[in-house]
């Protein structure tokens, strides 16, 4: 997954996908792909969509909150963090309820079970 953005071995930056890609192309087709670069290659991902940390199991997942003025880190480990992963499983069931499938992007609340702004 070279885009000709910089060598293979540099890390990947990638702002909010769901903005400008369908989300089931995003789960179909980037998560895969993704998942088969990561191993040699980091990326850094900012994302509302739940399912692009889940499903291209990152190893590394940073929770954010805010309150209304300032950003912080709220939560911060890979799906192997209760905390983490009950955060992540959370936002998904609140954007797509009764469902695992993907489906429209949100914006991360404060509001997360367990995390405080």
């Amino acid at each position: 997954m070279n885009n000709g953005c910089g060598p293979a071995r540099s890390p990947l930056i990638i702002d909010q996908p769901e903005d400008h890609l369908d989300n089931s192309y995003i789960f179909h087709t980037v998560v895969p792909s993704l998942k088969k670069v990561k191993t040699g290659r980091q990326m850094i991902f900012a994302t509302h969509n739940p399912n692009i940390p889940v499903n291209g199991e990152a190893e590394n997942n940073l929770v954010l909150t805010a309150d209304g003025c300032r950003g912080r880190v709220a939560l911060q480990g890979d799906l192997n963090n209760r905390q983490v992963k009950d955060a992540l499983n959370w936002l998904r069931q609140w954007q797509w309820p009764g469902t695992e499938a993907p489906g429209a992007s949100i914006t991360l609340k404060a509001s997360v079970p367990g995390v405080t702004g």
